[in-house]
């Protein structure tokens, strides 16, 4: 299925580097991304989501269920996504992050751009505080941000997890017996007919996990890779959110980036491959951010490209060449 129409990428036109703050004070020379990175970059991303397909039963019929994508957890589908919070809900434990993130709510606010929003920051007597950073989360057994929040919206783990339900009656083989066009209505009439609740509360839920590590596995590879590039050029690497870092699930800022010598900062989403990364720079959640970004190889050297809101035709730098001083 295609994704995208890169036809925009045949007419790229030169960008006009005194727009970017970032390169207004250091020596970065951007190269415009041309069609050939672009489709590298694509059939890499491609590679990166298609799972090698298991010989192993299980595993094929998890692909398959896997496939139905949203349909498992939309309410219009199976409504996996309220049935598994209420679960986590039950689990889950108030946490209050403003104290901890004064700092960087102080950067956020300095900004001017959430300031009347419903990510709002309000500023009393030197407090930085958003209700937004007031979440109920699962705590694993350390104390720590538990990767089961996640599962709600996973549809590649909530396909382990419905393979497990039609399992316990011994349905899962069905899957390998009907065609491939009526697996939704074959799972749409199942769950309709039963109580999942009570099977949930008798799972253990916190063991549907796998992609979801891999694929944090993964971002994290790719925001460390994206950082380096920055830093390289002369900047400073501020934040960097981690897995379930409140700032980068509510704000969606993976990485703040400051430029020393313009005293700038700037709010980077990072995505694993280019196709998402300018996908991000379109979608209102990251409209309050600077720079979109992913890494690319181009010809044979891994670099970081990135896009902004005006420039969709997309900026090349490595990580090998330092700023001249």
């Amino acid at each position: 299925m295609k994704i995208f129409n890169y036809g925009q990428f045949n007419e790229a036109k030169k960008v006009d580097v005194n727009q970017i703050d970032l390169f207004a004070e250091t020596d970065l020379l951007p190269t415009i991304a041309t069609q050939s990175q672009i489709n590298i970059a694509t059939q890499s991303a491609t590679q990166s989501e298609t799972q090698s397909i298991s010989n192993t039963k299980k595993e094929r019929i998890c692909k398959m269920i896997s496939n139905q994508g949203t349909f498992l957890y939309s309410n219009d589908g199976l409504g996996f996504q309220s049935k598994i919070q209420d679960v986590l809900d039950k689990l889950s434990t108030k946490i209050d992050y403003n104290p901890k993130k004064q700092d960087i709510l102080k950067i956020l606010y300095d900004s001017g751009k959430y300031h009347n929003s419903y990510r709002a920051i309000t500023l009393s007597n030197g407090y930085y505080k958003t209700d937004k950073l007031i979440v109920n989360q699962v705590l694993d057994s350390d104390g720590n941000y538990d990767p089961v929040n996640k599962l709600n919206t996973n549809w590649s783990d909530i396909a382990e997890l419905i393979y497990d339900i039609l399992e316990l009656n011994g349905n899962a083989d069905d899957l390998l017996k009907i065609r491939y066009s009526d697996i939704k209505s074959y799972l749409k009439n199942y769950f309709d007919k039963i109580d999942v609740e009570p099977i949930l509360n008798t799972i253990d839920i916190r063991k549907y996990i796998q992609n979801n590590r891999v694929k944090s596995i993964i971002g994290e590879e790719a925001e460390n890779f994206v950082r380096d590039c920055f830093i390289m050029k002369g900047m400073n690497c501020i934040f960097q959110g981690g897995d379930g870092d409140p700032i980068d699930m509510v704000y969606g800022i993976d990485l703040i980036m400051h430029n020393p010598k313009t005293n700038k900062y700037f709010f980077v989403q990072v995505k694993s491959d280019p196709v998402a990364a300018l996908k991000s720079s379109s979608e209102w959640r990251y409209s309050t951010l600077d720079f979109y970004c992913a890494p690319i190889m181009d010809e044979g050297v891994r670099k970081t490209i990135l896009y902004t809101k005006e420039n969709k035709n997309g900026i090349i730098f490595d990580g090998l060449t330092p700023r001249n001083k």
